[in-house]
């Protein structure tokens, strides 16, 4: 099942709104207002490709996309966002393409793509600043 739900001017997604699309496998948001994505906003089991491209987010919290664990391609383009945090994609190992294009990141932690073992093509591009990259290193002794 594809659910299209672009150019319609939302403002916010109730949690668990996608949770009971058991057949749902594409998501489109494209183009709407929408500036938080919480961690189960989108909580479709087999959903496999989710476009949230320009859109307004101050906040996508870390782990909102937890449970997509069958999802393959996530686009968030052109959408404002600064800021990818700790655990940001965390849960998505099944993740082949995440494109982040045309965004204004400037700060990626260091554990923000932790657990995209699959991934084969990431795009972040044209975000016109300096990104800040935030290592953490553990030393043993």
């Amino acid at each position: 099942m594809i659910f299209n739900v672009s150019v319609n001017r939302l403002l916010t997604i109730e949690n668990k709104t996608f949770c009971g699309l058991e057949q749902l496998r594409l998501l489109r948001l494209d183009r709407n207002k929408l500036t938080h994505i919480y961690p189960e906003t989108i909580c479709a089991p087999n959903l496999e490709n989710v476009y949230l491209n320009s859109n307004f987010f101050r906040f996508i919290a870390p782990t909102s996309f937890r449970q997509l664990n069958k999802i393959k391609a996530l686009s968030i383009i052109n959408s404002r966002l600064n800021l990818l945090e700790s655990y940001q994609f965390s849960g998505l190992e099944s993740l082949l393409k995440l494109e982040l294009t045309f965004n204004n990141i400037s700060v990626i932690n260091a554990t923000a793509f932790e657990d995209l073992f699959n991934l084969t093509t990431l795009y972040v591009k044209k975000t016109d600043r300096n990104i800040k990259l935030y290592l953490n290193f553990w030393f043993f002794s």
